[in-house]
């Protein structure tokens, strides 16, 4: 769902039973109301959520089981709280748009239900506040540009196997110069090697080196775009199958094998500064650290 040019999400449509089995979401582009495709199927109860004109998505939460699967789903806006739909327990998720407004959603979706959905975030900045004298003007504008970029986190695309993984303080985190990828039929690790602000370097390692290596050195002004590639089942194990990662140069790979389903984590016009997910054997689960840069960025709970 291309959060371009949206201006308001107009309606959604939730399909449960025992877990959230389809999702359809109504929007607002260029002044047409438009819809994304089923998510999901239609099965069990229907409930439809109308907004008002001037009401925005403030949070999204609900809890999902241990395969994943969306067993319940609450939307918070700025006029009311819708749900909680199906049955509260499990693992418990939220995603909070804090100084903006929920613009548009993608997911990660099965045959028979959604199993995680991730959010996109229009960003109310301070330009938005300035009504008096110029001289106030400028000093909100100075604070403003001080100010470090804000940086959202995305939700792993994959399984709950192996243990969490994560990059301390991202923030600190000037910019990523090269991943190291482990793969054959799935991805078996993966390595980033990052400059951090103080000049210092370090290095992750999620997984075990096995498998074919390949290793990316990006160019000093090369940041990575998206993250796209294939999640499911590697044997009896849900790993992440394959990953190919896209740059403002180029795209590299896609290495590992190209099945199950698809996902893709975009940091539209701001850029991917880390990574999080799961790993033991292999690489379980992905996510991504973004830093923004304009009004809308990709904050991604798959």
């Amino acid at each position: 769902m291309d959060p371009t040019c949206i201006t308001r999400i107009v309606k959604i449509i939730i399909y449960r039973g025992d877990k959230i089995n389809g999702l359809t979401v109504y929007f607002e582009r260029n002044g047409i109301t438009q819809c994304t495709s089923l998510w999901g199927k239609i099965e069990g109860k229907v409930d439809e959520i109308n907004f008002k004109t001037n009401e925005y998505i403030k949070s999204v939460k609900g809890y999902l089981d241990d395969s994943d699967n969306m067993l319940s789903l609450i939307l918070v806006t700025n006029f009311n709280v819708y749900g909680p739909y199906d049955k509260e327990g499990g693992r418990f998720f939220k995603h909070t748009s804090l100084h903006g407004q929920i613009i548009s959603f993608f997911a990660c979706v099965g045959i028979n239900c959604v199993f995680r959905l991730g959010v996109y975030i229009k960003v109310f900045t301070t330009f938005m506040f300035v009504k008096t004298t110029l001289k106030l003007f400028f000093l909100i504008i100075i604070c403003y540009l001080r100010k470090p970029l804000p940086i959202s986190k995305s939700v792993p695309c994959g399984g709950s196997g192996g243990s969490p993984r994560d990059m301390d303080d991202v923030s600190a985190i000037y910019k990523i110069y090269g991943v190291t990828i482990r793969y054959d039929d799935t991805i078996h690790a993966l390595s980033v090697r990052c400059r951090l602000n103080d000049s210092s370097f370090k290095q992750t390692l999620w997984g075990r080196e096995t498998g074919k290596l390949t290793e990316i050195n990006f160019h000093e002004d090369e940041y990575i775009k998206s993250v796209r590639g294939y999640v499911g089942y590697f044997g009896d194990i849900f790993t992440v199958r394959s990953l190919q990662l896209i740059t403002n140069y180029k795209s590299y790979g896609p290495y590992g094998k190209e099945e199950g389903t698809p996902f893709e984590l975009s940091a539209f016009d701001g850029r991917i500064i880390g990574f999080h997910g799961r790993s033991g054997e292999y690489l379980n689960a992905i996510g991504v650290y973004v830093e923004v840069r304009t009004s809308i960025t990709s904050h991604k709970q798959l």
